[in-house]
């Protein structure tokens, strides 16, 4: 049987609360008892995205990939020193030597 992402938050949320009961000891219960909230917190955002319906992709096209290579590529390799910082800049000049 296949699970939807609902149901397999709430099946691990069981399971952390049935591994809490057992637990012996108190941070253990605790931690067990924090997965289980978790999974059910994961189990209602699931079921809110489900009811909002399907999102729509946004298009990967080669020219906005060329851009974001384009604009990582344009930043500096080094940032600018920072000038009056009380010794705040690295004493050599700089961190980043080139190669």
């Amino acid at each position: 049987m296949v699970l939807n992402r609902a149901d397999e938050c709430r099946q691990r949320a069981d399971e952390c609360r049935r591994s809490a009961a057992q637990a012996a000891d108190d941070v253990l219960r605790v931690t067990y008892l924090d997965l289980a909230r978790r999974w059910r917190m994961m189990e209602a955002e699931s079921i809110e995205r489900k009811a909002m319906g399907p999102t729509k992709p946004i298009p990967r096209t080669a020219e906005r990939d060329r851009d974001a290579l384009l604009t990582f590529y344009d930043l500096p390799a080094e940032p600018p020193a920072i000038s009056g910082g009380a010794g705040l800049e690295h004493p050599s000049g700089s961190v980043t030597r080139p190669v």
